[in-house]
């Protein structure tokens, strides 16, 4: 099995089964939503320090986030950051 973005997923998980490791899945947009795109891709269109940066930022910020819901009995199953530039500086 794999996502979207080419990824692909360990054997024998079902539906809504939990993932041994988060995993980090960019988009971009297109005209009507948000279009998938690979890692590779993300890197072929920002280079690969920002989408370094950003894919290691997502992470770091879910890991968090799902720790402090985990505590609180939450399990966050998926979720989505929105990153941008301003004035060349990658913000959430």
């Amino acid at each position: 099995m794999r996502l979207g973005h080419g990824q692909a997923l360990p054997a024998g998980l079902q539906e809504s089964d939990q993932l041994p490791e988060p995993v980090f899945t960019p988009s971009t947009k297109s005209d009507i939503h948000d279009e998938n795109i690979s890692f590779d891709k993300a890197v072929d269109r920002v280079g690969k320090d920002l989408a370094t940066k950003a894919r290691d930022i997502s992470l770091e910020l879910y890991a968090r986030g799902a720790a402090l819901a985990r505590e609180r009995g939450i399990i966050i199953a998926d979720t989505k950051f929105e990153l941008g530039l301003v004035d060349g500086e990658l913000v959430l």
